[in-house]
């Protein structure tokens, strides 16, 4: 996979921002037209699927940062940069795992 897919001048679209991109219009479409046949209201699969996504991005930028916590301390800021890459999957996985259920328990949904 091609990290950067195209640019145009300053500007470059990197395949995983892409893709990642991609993914969340693909489930947000979803999630709005199956959340009536689920019992749900739309705006609450929408909510669900954002602090999903916020807190996957979250959960993987604090795990990097954990796993490279000697770069980090001479600079504690570059912590905030995320386009300078450092996201690790499953400390997104388990940040939105775990988020996701309180979002369930909040709103009285099955998990």
């Amino acid at each position: 996979m091609h990290p950067v897919l195209f640019h145009i001048g300053p500007v470059f679209v990197y395949s995983y921002g892409f893709c990642a991109a991609l993914a969340v219009l693909v489930v947000a479409v979803a999630a709005y037209r199956w959340a009536p046949k689920a019992g749900l209201s739309r705006t609450l699969a929408l909510d669900a699927l954002f602090v999903l996504f916020v807190s996957g991005i979250v959960g993987a930028r604090v795990w990097y940062v954990v796993q490279h916590w000697l770069e980090f301390s001479e600079k504690p800021l570059s912590m905030l940069w995320v386009q300078q890459g450092g996201l690790v999957w499953y400390g997104g996985f388990f940040m939105a795992l775990f988020c996701g259920y309180i979002f369930t328990k909040m709103n009285k949904m099955p998990f």
